[in-house]
C-alpha cells in the first residue's frame, strides 16, 4: 500500500511540473498607450511629414512603415472602409497608390506587414509578426505604434523577442 501512495505522489508531481512551467512561462505584452489619441470614427485622412528626428543622429521615415523606398515622399493617407490608401510620389515624380487591409479599433487602425505562425502543439510554436497601428493625436498628427514579435518554443524551451516603438509625424497643409 505504501508503494502505491509513493507512486501516486510521483505521478502528481510529474503532472504539476509541466503545468507549473506553462503557467509561469513568458507572455508577450501587446499594449499601446492610448492617452492623447482621438477616436477615428472609421476615418484617417491627411498629408504628413515624411521624416522625423528621433535622436540626434537617427532619422525615421514614414515611408518605412508602408514598405516604400526611402526616397519616396508620402503625399496623402486616406481610409476607405477597412482599407488604408497611401498615395505617394516616387523619386521619378510618378504618383502611386498602395493599399493596406486592416481593422479599425476605437482609437486606431491596425494592419500587419507580416504575420507568420507555425503551430504543432506541444512540440513547436513560432510567431513572426510585424504590426503597425495608426492613430491621430489631438492636433491631427499621425501617431504610429510599430510592434514586432519574433519568438518560438520547442518542447519546454522558448526564445525570442518583442517590442514596440511609438513615432509621431506632423500633419502638413
Amino acid at each position: 500500500m505504501k508503494s502505491y501512495l509513493s507512486l501516486k505522489g510521483y505521478a502528481l508531481r510529474m503532472l504539476l511540473l509541466p503545468l507549473t512551467l506553462l503557467l509561469l512561462s513568458c507572455s508577450v505584452q501587446n499594449s499601446m498607450d492610448r492617452k492623447g489619441l482621438v477616436p477615428l470614427h472609421k476615418k484617417i485622412t491627411g498629408n504628413f511629414q515624411n521624416s522625423i528626428i528621433v535622436e540626434p543622429d537617427r532619422e525615421v521615415r514614414l515611408s518605412r512603415f508602408f514598405e516604400l523606398n526611402d526616397k519616396d515622399s508620402i503625399v496623402q493617407i486616406n481610409s476607405v472602409k477597412n482599407k488604408l490608401v497611401v498615395s505617394f510620389i516616387d523619386s521619378l515624380g510618378a504618383k502611386h497608390h498602395k493599399v493596406f487591409e486592416g481593422k479599425f479599433k476605437k482609437k486606431y487602425f491596425q494592419f500587419h506587414l507580416k504575420y507568420d505562425t507555425v503551430l504543432v502543439p506541444p512540440l513547436v510554436a513560432t510567431i513572426d509578426e510585424l504590426r503597425v497601428r495608426l492613430s491621430l493625436d489631438e492636433r491631427g498628427n499621425l501617431v504610429i505604434n510599430n510592434y514586432y514579435d519574433s519568438s518560438g518554443i520547442i518542447l519546454f524551451f522558448g526564445a525570442g523577442g518583442s517590442g514596440n516603438s511609438k513615432y509621431v509625424f506632423t500633419k502638413t497643409q
